[in-house]
């Protein structure tokens, strides 16, 4: 028996490698399938018709709503059984069920419950499935990847883990299970240690809610990677403000840790109030000069168009970003999403326009040109003032931007007295891109991005070539880089740049972290 999980974010799903690997246990074929949202209906037909799957798993966010639907027709009509999972399967199950197109709805956790649902497959009736935690915690750990993922996970050098489960804090607009479990530390450590060995991995991303919420629970972590000689750099951890002390801090720098990111949302203590953080002013101040004194990059998250958000808690939290200058703001519309408590309220008052629909969620239509991201595109939720929330959202950006530009143009200026290539990844090498493209540039080649991803771009406008080869740097004598010259910089990009792209010239760094422009 053969079953392809499918998914439509990233072309690495974590749930799906973990679910893949089970299935793997199970005696049964494993295949994988990433669909950007722009997927063609021949396309995934072929795709399915190639990989001939006796049962198709599809993971459905909220946003994913229309693809996932799409896939599972196209699917049905091949004469493929059909179960869906995921966020929205969780958080919407009626919706799902009411297609009467789904054998089966996984309602939660799907480890717990996959094992029945493959041995009675043929027997499913189109029922919601509550789904369960695996008695075997250790499972969630080890995890199934095809070649193509193996191939981007060896290119990034890059592996992802997980160290616990949910997040116990009640925030309105987040619908991550509160019920809170703790992967077991020898398990995420053994499932590095083998990434390295088959993948010669470098760089961990933890996708931890909270990273931080227990430093019982890192400081085992961090002894044991020290205790098996483990070496590797991590990627921003995030945590909130009221989880970060110094103790805390010292901890992560002296472990290697240089980024952490904050769902700061608000610093508004009457719209912090309304969110459930269960934080305060204070605590996110306190928490900037945390990372200010222990030498760590601050990373927040901002939301914008919040029912009841008024002038006086944009301003509060515009004064904050002025104040305590963050290295990395990124900023976003809210939408809610079914499951949380704000959704609800959201429904109840009035706020949904009253043809809301699953089918095209919020009416945001990702094939138009001014869509740049569920979160980046102005809502239409009613009885919001938008042109409040993109006034005080440009000016924060307004602010930002001239502190990246004085940064950006110091780096490009000096590069440009040479034939050059901008090399980067993620969010802020577009942001770079982006300001740039605003100048003509005399012996500017173009941009190499390390971390091929299809959803970026979307995010920004700019008109710098793309090398789509290493050799493209055989070129250029200087090298522009978007990331700061710490641990990874320098065990990483620096080795990557000299010894596999054969670079030889002049490294200048255009980052805002930590001192900004930097040569070398």
């Amino acid at each position: 028996m053969k079953i392809q999980l499918i998914y439509f974010t990233n072309i690495t799903n974590y749930a799906a490698s973990m679910l893949g690997n089970l299935a793997q246990m199970c005696g049964w074929d494993v295949a994988f399938k990433y669909f950007p949202d722009d997927a063609l209906e021949d396309d995934i037909a072929n795709a399915l018709l190639r990989a001939r799957p006796d049962l198709v798993a599809i993971s459905i966010k909220t946003f994913e709503r229309r693809l996932g639907v799409q896939v599972a027709n196209i699917a049905k009509s091949l004469g493929m059984r059909v179960v869906a999972g995921g966020p929205h399967a969780t958080d919407a199950t009626d919706d799902l069920v009411a297609l009467n197109l789904f054998d089966a709805v996984v309602v939660g956790d799907g480890m717990g419950v996959l094992p029945d649902i493959l041995e009675n497959f043929l027997a499913l009736e189109g029922q919601a499935i509550t789904g369960k935690r695996h008695q075997n915690i250790a499972l969630y750990s080890q995890r199934l990847f095809d070649e193509e993922q193996e191939r981007q996970i060896r290119e990034s050098r890059m592996y992802t883990v997980i160290g616990s489960l949910g997040c116990p804090f009640k925030c309105t607009y987040c619908a991550t299970t509160r019920q809170v479990g703790y992967l077991p530390v020898e398990h995420i450590v053994e499932s590095i240690e083998k990434a390295k060995e088959k993948y010669n991995i470098e760089w961990v991303a933890f996708l931890d809610d909270t990273y931080t919420y227990s430093i019982k629970k890192l400081r085992q972590f961090h002894d044991l990677v020290r205790e098996r000689g483990l070496k590797f750099e991590y990627q921003e951890v995030k945590t909130r403000v009221d989880c970060l002390t110094d103790e805390i801090a010292e901890e992560l720098t002296r472990n290697g840790v240089e980024e952490v990111s904050f769902g700061i949302e608000t610093t508004s203590p009457r719209l912090l109030a309304y969110l459930k953080k269960g934080c305060t002013l204070e605590d996110n101040y306190r928490a900037a000069e945390i990372c200010r004194r222990n030498g760590l990059s601050m990373r927040i998250n901002l939301m914008f168009g919040v029912p009841t958000q008024d002038a006086d808690d944009y301003e509060i939290t515009q004064r904050y970003v002025e104040e305590t200058q963050p290295a990395s703001i990124t900023s976003f519309y809210f939408t809610p999403f079914p499951g949380t408590e704000l959704f609800q309220h959201c429904l109840d008052n009035g706020y949904l326009p009253k043809d809301w629909s699953f089918d095209n969620f919020l009416s945001l239509d990702m094939n138009q040109r001014e869509f740049k991201g569920w979160r980046h595109t102005r809502g239409i939720l009613r009885n919001i003032d938008y042109d409040m929330a993109e006034q005080y959202l440009s000016k924060i950006q307004r602010f930002e931007e001239r502190r990246i530009d004085e940064i950006v143009m110091r780096a490009a200026e000096s590069a440009d007295e040479e034939p050059w290539v901008v090399v980067g990844a993620r969010k802020y090498f577009f942001i770079v891109l982006e300001r740039l493209s605003q100048r003509k540039w005399k012996n500017l080649l173009g941009c190499y991005n390390l971390v091929e991803d299809d959803f970026q771009p979307r995010k920004f406008e700019h008109n710098i070539p793309y090398v789509h080869s290493e050799n493209g740097l055989k070129n250029a004598k200087n090298v522009v880089v978007t990331l700061h010259k710490g641990h990874f910089y320098e065990k990483v990009i620096l080795p990557r740049l000299r010894e596999t792209m054969k670079f030889k010239g002049k490294v200048i760094s255009a980052s805002t972290w930590p001192s900004g422009y930097q040569a070398g």
